[in-house]
């Protein structure tokens, strides 16, 4: 068995997940994977990386090191609807406060999705935190880099950003299931492989 194969802990929607990442120089373990629905179609396969496993998001906010959201496309998708998406995610997250305060980041972040005519089944964005840096995003491992990203976001709300995409993607606001998913609790959504 190769090396990537052995790599391999799980499957989600077909889309083989490793069992660990890298991300600056520190290596993540994956606490939990699952499928996110838009309507009817399952759009999306998420994996959420950690420098140790941690089953609620208070945990793994106060959990110190890099971070990873990576997300696996499952549907073609256009840009500009990723950028309504995450808009719309944004507000059912975020308290009033919290808007104003990442009107910026906000801005830069839909000027991302924006930017990319489409995404297509297989293609990965990967959003990860790195303390002392900021918050870096990559579709296809390419570093988007529009308004505040560079390819770093590090203003001082870069964190808080960071913590509103935690809740976006493993939050109460996701079904149930994904989220007992994503926080280790539950593995109802994956394929679990053997080594």
């Amino acid at each position: 068995m190769s090396s990537i194969a052995q790599a391999v802990a799980i499957e989600v929607e077909g889309v083989p997940l490793s069992a660990t990442a890298m991300v600056a120089g520190q290596q993540l373990v994956l606490n939990g994977a699952g499928f996110h629905k838009r309507g009817y179609f399952k759009a999306n396969a998420t994996a959420l990386y950690l420098p140790e496993k941690r089953t609620s998001l208070d945990a793994i906010n106060k959990l110190s090191g890099p971070k990873r959201i990576a997300i696996h496309v499952l549907r073609e998708i256009p840009g500009s609807t990723i950028s309504r998406y995450f808009l719309n995610d944004f507000k059912l997250v975020a308290t009033d406060a919290e808007f104003r305060n990442l009107i910026n980041e906000v801005a830069s972040v839909g000027a991302i999705y924006s930017a990319l005519p489409r995404v297509r089944k297989g293609d990965v964005v990967l959003i990860d935190w790195v303390p002392g840096k900021g918050l870096i995003v990559t579709y296809n491992g390419n570093p988007m880099e529009q308004g505040l990203f560079t390819p770093y976001l590090t203003t001082p709300n870069s964190e808080l950003l960071y913590q509103i995409f935690l809740r976006i993607y493993a939050g109460a606001a996701i079904p149930e299931e994904l989220q007992r998913n994503l926080l280790g609790q539950s593995v109802s959504m994956t394929n679990q492989t053997e080594h």
